[in-house]
């Protein structure tokens, strides 16, 4: 038997197919669990410093972190994060005793 164009069509078809079932039915990564957000942003001065911040809260995971432009590295670069459902219960716990 003679292996003609249809042939090969056919061939890379069974091909493509197989990676699309692998891609498919692979298990998902972890980061992908996270759920959609929306964000929040403050400007202002921090405490110890004269430089301005941002402050980008995360409303769906219930992060915050904390910004600065360095203007020699062109970067921004952090300054601090929290997790406030973290700190929720270190209220919730500190107000029933």
């Amino acid at each position: 038997m003679r292996f003609t164009r249809v042939h090969g069509l056919i061939l890379v078809n069974v091909a493509l197919l197989g990676a699309l079932a692998l891609v498919s039915l692979s298990p998902r990564a972890q980061a992908q669990d996270r759920r959609r957000s929306n964000y929040l942003l403050a400007s202002g001065f921090s405490k110890n410093d004269s430089a301005e911040a941002l402050w980008i809260v995360d409303q769906g995971n219930q992060e915050v972190i904390a910004v600065t432009w360095d203007s020699n590295r062109n970067e921004l670069v952090g300054i601090g994060y929290r997790d406030l459902n973290a700190d929720a219960g270190v209220l919730r716990r500190g107000r029933s005793n």
